[in-house]
């Protein structure tokens, strides 16, 4: 991995892949997962999404996903901006051929995501515009179609970023985030997949500035989510 002058920690994208899947499985059938999940995370990121296995099973309900990467915008010194280690989503399987696909419990664990400066702009607001488009959009079904998730565990959050303005000066700085819990998304509110990455995006921007490194301007972080 290049060298960067950035900001990483774990937890999104997490996120982000495991609900591009299922929330497009009620389309294009569960052959076609691991294509989903490249295919609509693309369309929702703006970015090159690649994950190296990914499965459903349509008895149990158990969608899982391992090694899926988010590629850096143009422009950024490093190729990949989010690495997520595994992700599995509880589902109710008869959902998917309804409006709303109903998550019981998605898990997101080991997240790396890779912040990195330019100028007065990161790499990670630039895709949160990305996924702003998406959500007006809607190019694909997959993108407007609504989900309700009971809730969402993001575990293993890690921050690792090379700063001058760190107090004390430049150099590594590594921040371990704790679980990052999130309850009833899309109860009392439409929660589409574009819309789920950025309360994400946003819970783990919010984290982070708790423990002081902000990656996200103040007006753009929302109060997603609430770290145990």
């Amino acid at each position: 991995m290049k060298r960067i002058s950035g900001f990483a920690f774990g937890t999104f994208f997490l996120l982000c892949a495991a609900v591009v899947a299922w929330a497009s499985l009620a389309i294009t059938g569960p052959w076609a997962v691991k294509r989903t999940v490249e295919s609509a995370g693309t369309d929702t990121l703006g970015q090159d999404v690649s994950v190296e296995n990914a499965s459903l099973s349509m008895f149990g309900g158990t969608l899982r996903l391992s090694d899926l990467r988010v590629a850096n915008p143009p422009g950024y010194q490093d190729e990949i901006m989010i690495h997520l280690d595994s992700g599995v989503a509880n589902i109710d399987v008869w959902s998917l051929l309804r409006e709303t696909v109903i998550i019981r419990r998605m898990e997101l664990d080991g997240v790396v995501l890779i912040v990195e400066q330019r100028g007065l702009d990161n790499n990670l607001h630039e895709v949160m515009g990305c996924v702003r488009n998406a959500e007006h959009e809607g190019r694909r079904d997959a993108l407007r179609k609504q989900l309700r998730i009971d809730s969402v565990l993001l575990s293993n959050v890690r921050v690792r970023s090379m700063l001058s303005s760190v107090p004390g000066g430049g150099g590594t700085f590594e921040l371990a985030l704790g679980p990052i819990e999130i309850h009833n998304l899309g109860h009392d509110e439409e929660l589409s997949l574009p819309v789920l990455v950025g309360k994400l995006l946003q819970a783990i921007a919010s984290g982070a500035a708790d423990k002081g490194l902000r990656i996200l301007p103040d007006d753009t972080i929302g109060l997603a989510g609430k770290q145990s």
